[in-house]
């Protein structure tokens, strides 16, 4: 379950257990089946707590509410910043 303070080791579960659930595509591609995307959505409900259902609900995607979880618990100056490390990940590899 998401806390205030551990969302590195929440989002590193939850793509984990989304990927082996076949629902890590929407986190990634907004041209997705809407039904894959509600259930990728309903998994993040799941996971999270209870006062963050409501807005995730209201996300239009599954990529939006992971966003959405992210920017709330890390911050937005946090999130490019790992965004930023990500891609330099990437591109070394």
């Amino acid at each position: 379950m998401l806390t205030r303070s551990n969302y590195n080791e929440w989002a590193l579960i939850m793509e984990c257990n989304l990927h082996a659930a076949s629902l890590w595509v929407p986190m990634e591609d907004d041209l997705v089946e809407r039904k894959e995307d509600r259930k990728a959505v309903a998994a993040l409900m799941r996971a999270t707590p209870p006062e963050m259902r409501g807005m995730l609900a209201a996300k239009a995607s599954a990529k939006e509410a992971w966003e959405a979880i992210r920017t709330q618990r890390l911050g937005s100056n946090r999130v490019r910043e790992a965004n930023v490390q990500k891609l330099r990940a990437d591109f070394e590899n």
